[in-house]
């Protein structure tokens, strides 16, 4: 990836379109901490979260991210699962509990936390994803090929849906797409 120059509105969505090898997972891995820049610098607002020879790390960012496999955990419960994010920032178990309730019901799951993700159906495991990515509240949120393994059916179910709570939340979105969704 050379030069490259982006701006984004605080609320925005931004999808990354283009063939595989282009750079669109690489450029949300460099956002997301999970890779340094060689050179140059990441800003989100004013705030410098990376630059050549230094990064803040992933869990200081203020980020959400829906992997394209989910990367959900299988020895924990949805709510363990969900819950993650929190317990890295050291928030209290009551707040932890009442948040993870929050996410779990905006993503229609709330009778779901006991379960494991081996016992959910592939579109239950993406609403596990996005509640995780969701639960902090974070400012800005992370989608690499999020709906790319589901049916083309429930892949736009869920497209709908999630932009109805991505609407909601008001939270800027970057979102990475081999091709457009639904297509």
């Amino acid at each position: 990836m050379n030069q490259i120059d982006l701006h984004i509105e605080p609320g925005s969505v931004v999808a990354l379109l283009g063939p595989s090898g282009c750079g669109k997972s690489t450029l949300l891995r460099l956002l997301a901490g999970l890779t340094q820049p060689a050179e140059g610098a990441i800003h989100f607002g004013d705030r410098l979260v990376a630059k050549t020879g230094w990064a803040l790390p992933p869990e200081a960012r203020d980020i959400g991210m829906v992997f394209q496999d989910y990367a959900l955990w299988p020895h924990m419960t949805v709510a363990q699962n969900v819950m993650f994010p929190l317990k890295m920032r050291h928030i209290p178990r009551q707040e932890c509990d009442r948040r993870v309730a929050k996410a779990l019901a905006r993503v229609g799951l709330s009778e779901f936390a006991d379960r494991k993700p081996a016992g959910l159906s592939g579109g239950q495991q993406q609403r596990v994803a996005l509640a995780r990515a969701i639960v902090a509240e974070p400012r800005v949120l992370l989608f690499d090929e999020p709906l790319s393994n589901l049916d083309s059916e429930l892949r736009g179910t869920l497209c709908h849906e999630m932009a109805t709570l991505l609407r909601q939340l008001g939270t800027t979105r970057r979102l990475c797409y081999p091709r457009p969704p639904g297509g």
